[in-house]
């Protein structure tokens, strides 16, 4: 039976392939019959597309939604720009495995969110999502600084046989219980401190389960070859099929003449017979924690010991001082993006110089107020990427588009977006289209193609048998208005998305049935 029929749809499929006018039968969480022409007999849901385009639903494929799925299950931010799947646990956090040694810190770390993490693994995750009902499917990948700091804690130390041997049954439990991957953060403490033995050892576990090693490599800026490299090399050293590299870019001026050289390194490992794909925010401001600027030795710290060491005012004082030392030139690249320390949340969206003009405070002496009253909570947006060399990027036939956000609500009960939060989709098709790349080959890469690169079997495709994630869309509309000084403001031309078969978002409203699944 046939429970909601859409007609009249400019049908792009997700495979690539050239448009067509079809009819798309839904019944339950399936899709059931595509045709030029089907009956409406019986069938009381009828759509008319009047010929807009309808593909499979969106997958950002690099998301950080991991607790913020749990607080607004709603997902705004992600429904209202086509997006019906989030990959989560990237950049090497993920929120399982949790012990005595990461459990603190990690509720500290999304203490915005209000919700305790007392469960232990992806299994007790998993029961939570499902209770919480989210909006949109998620499906996570483990993340090796939350598996390190769960047997280490979040010291620089080399983890014995035996802490090797526990790291690395916890990541395979986690396999079993569904995880895609495993995904490193080596610019982050504790994944920084990982040598090349204990990342083959456990990257040796994938290929067990087929899954794919996705990383946020050791440096984007100055050491960016030399990263790339070792992504290759690891993946290689531990017979690993497939490989994700984060967010593909060259930070700061002086490194974006490295982008080819990378470009030529990747194609010569794929030429080897690596899987390399990659990902990328269409847009030249990054967004992460403040404290990713700190000197020695903040740099090696989680932020919740970073606020305890800053209680001493002396450390407070050194560290000020430290700060005063940096350029005007990084202060006006460096924005407040978010945070949750009162006196400074209305000068979010302003760069660390606008808000010194206000406040009449040097920027060095405000960065260290944030930083030792909320350094878990605050984030910064920061200046330092190509325009050019984003294209490139994005006209690269094995990147696809992640966020590099978390899911949020309309408004800022859970904090504030980088606007690629609420824009990102969007924006990734008209910057393919000003590149003169077909509508049918950027849905392909933000559909199709990361499912195939995550695993999400009977997803990513509008075909018979597989799950009705489906967004109904105007090309001609279809635009981003997020902005920094509104980042929750949401795209347009997005008329309707389907999840699992139910109507999520309609006409700029979300739907208050949710229907998302942990995938």
């Amino acid at each position: 039976m046939i429970t909601t029929l859409i007609k009249n749809c400019t049908l792009i499929d997700g495979s690539g392939k050239s448009r067509s006018k079809s009819d798309v039968a839904i019944c339950g969480n399936k899709i059931v019959a595509i045709a030029r022409s089907l009956s409406t007999t019986g069938v009381k849901n009828i759509i008319n597309a009047q010929e807009k385009v309808l593909s499979p639903g969106f997958i950002d494929c690099h998301t950080h939604s991991d607790m913020s799925i749990l607080a607004a299950p709603e997902a705004s931010g992600k429904l209202s720009q086509g997006v019906t799947t989030d990959i989560i646990g990237n950049c090497g956090l993920s929120v399982f495995p949790v012990s005595n040694l990461n459990r603190d810190h990690l509720n500290s770390l999304y203490k915005n969110y209000d919700i305790n993490i007392n469960w232990d693994d992806l299994y007790g995750y998993s029961k939570e999502l499902i209770k919480r009902q989210p909006a949109i499917n998620i499906a996570t990948l483990c993340g090796h600084n939350t598996l390190r700091a769960s047997n280490l804690g979040y010291k620089n130390i080399i983890p014995d046989k035996h802490q090797l041997t526990s790291m690395r049954q916890d990541l395979q439990q986690a396999l079993k219980s569904g995880a895609k991957g495993l995904s490193t953060g080596l610019l982050y403490t504790p994944g920084k401190f990982a040598k090349t033995a204990e990342l083959t050892h456990l990257l040796g576990t994938l290929p067990l389960f087929d899954t794919i090693y996705a990383t946020h490599i050791r440096s984007e800026g100055d050491q960016l070859i030399e990263s790339i490299e070792e992504a290759i090399h690891l993946a290689k050293e531990a017979k690993v099929r497939k490989l994700h590299i984060s967010h593909l870019k060259a930070s700061q001026q002086r490194n974006w003449s490295k982008l080819d050289d990378v470009f030529q390194i990747i194609q010569k490992a794929q030429t080897d017979g690596l899987n390399i794909t990659a990902d990328r925010y269409p847009y030249t401001e990054s967004m992460t924690q403040l404290s990713i600027i700190l000197p020695p030795p903040y740099d090696s710290m989680p932020d919740s010991q970073i606020e305890i060491e800053l209680i001493d005012q002396s450390k407070f004082t050194l560290l000020t001082n430290d700060l005063s030392n940096y350029k005007r030139e990084r202060w006006e690249n460096t924005r407040l993006a978010n945070t949750g320390y009162k006196p400074f949340i209305q000068f979010i969206g302003l760069n660390f110089v606008e808000i010194s003009d206000k406040l009449n405070k040097p920027p060095h002496l405000i960065c260290a107020e944030l930083i030792q009253a909320n350094s878990t909570g605050t984030m910064g947006a920061f200046k330092g990427m190509c325009p050019e060399n984003l294209k490139k990027v994005l006209a690269a036939d094995y990147v696809c588009c992640g966020s590099d956000e978390s899911s949020r609500p309309l408004d800022y009960c859970i904090g504030r977006s980088h606007p690629r939060g609420f824009g990102s989709m969007p924006r990734f098709i008209r910057m393919h289209q000003e590149l003169g790349i077909h509508l049918e080959e950027s849905i392909r890469r933000i559909t199709s193609q990361p499912a195939d690169i995550f695993g999400l079997t009977g997803r990513g495709m509008v075909a018979t048998g597989y799950c009705a994630d489906l967004v109904l869309f105007d090309p001609e509309r279809l635009i981003d208005t997020a902005d920094f000084s509104n980042p929750h403001s949401l795209s347009l031309g997005i008329d309707k998305v389907w999840v699992n078969g139910q109507l999520s978002f309609d006409q700029q409203l979300i739907q208050h049935k949710r229907s998302g699944q942990l995938i």
